[in-house]
């Protein structure tokens, strides 16, 4: 098991083009997540992680959750967050992924 999470850019711009190509024109593909969230959800008292759960919107639009976790991964339930930004819309257009 790889013992860092960094990827090269090429891998992921391999593994975005595979989601888009399996996946109709016009699914949600990111969520921008800010660094006040990142920071709040990081401040909690035992944080130690950040989990993001896939959702699903009543419209079947699909959207992400996310919580801090603790040192042995459990979730810390305090704050949950959600409405972030997505792409198509919230996107950087010139990124290759």
């Amino acid at each position: 098991m790889p013992t860092t999470h960094e990827i090269s850019l090429e891998e992921g711009i391999e593994l975005t083009q595979r989601f888009k190509n399996n996946h109709p024109l016009g699914t949600k593909r990111a969520f921008l997540i800010s660094k006040e969230v990142l920071t709040e959800l990081m401040a909690q008292d035992r944080a130690d992680g950040i989990r993001v759960y896939l959702g699903e919107k009543e419209d079947r639009e699909l959207t992400i959750v996310v919580i801090a976790t603790d040192s042995e991964g459990a979730d810390i339930q305090t704050i949950v967050m959600d409405r972030f930004l997505p792409c198509p819309s919230a996107c950087d257009f010139d990124s290759p992924l």
